[in-house]
């Protein structure tokens, strides 16, 4: 039996070696299958955690847990006000109307009836524009963006460097 240490890499050093072009392919080879076996039992861990972290934050009502919070993702979502029943109603079609005058960028006039750009609006939500936000908010309030429910997930915020002293 022989005594010899063998070394085992870090990850950061399986990481070094898998990005460097000045070490063989075959070293590259076994460091990436390293770091895949690793990943998958990282993975294994996480997806087992995630829930029971998501019914903490839940049953708690608890906005964030350190740097995670719950992000909810609509399933299905739809907007029943572009629908073809809306286009003749007047109340609809004035309101849509006057909103169109304040976000032209996320309600269109398609001959004969308005209706909302939806991924345009979508899109604007995301980039936290307040016009498309608040828009957004009046299509709930008024029932006419609906959806079958949410998903769950973690979102994890990046740490940030602590201030030198």
């Amino acid at each position: 039996m022989s005594t010899e240490l063998v070394e085992v890499p870090t990850i950061e050093h399986a990481l070094e070696i898998v990005g460097s072009r000045e070490v063989t392919i075959e070293d590259r080879g076994a460091a990436y299958a390293l770091l895949h076996q690793i990943q998958l039992r990282i993975n294994r861990v996480l997806r087992t955690a995630k829930d029971d972290l998501i019914v903490h934050l839940e049953s708690n009502h608890l906005k964030a847990l350190g740097p995670l919070s719950i992000k909810a993702t609509a399933i299905d979502a739809r907007y029943i006000v572009n629908d073809e029943g809306n286009w003749q109603d007047a109340g609809v079609q004035d309101e849509l109307a006057t909103l169109a005058k304040v976000a032209p960028d996320y309600i269109r006039r398609v001959p004969e009836h308005y209706e909302i750009r939806t991924a345009e609006l979508g899109q604007g939500v995301h980039n936290a524009d307040p016009v498309a936000r608040k828009l957004w908010t009046i299509a709930k309030e008024r029932g006419w963006r609906i959806e079958e429910g949410r998903r769950l997930s973690l979102a994890v915020r990046e740490p940030t460097k602590a201030r030198e002293a």
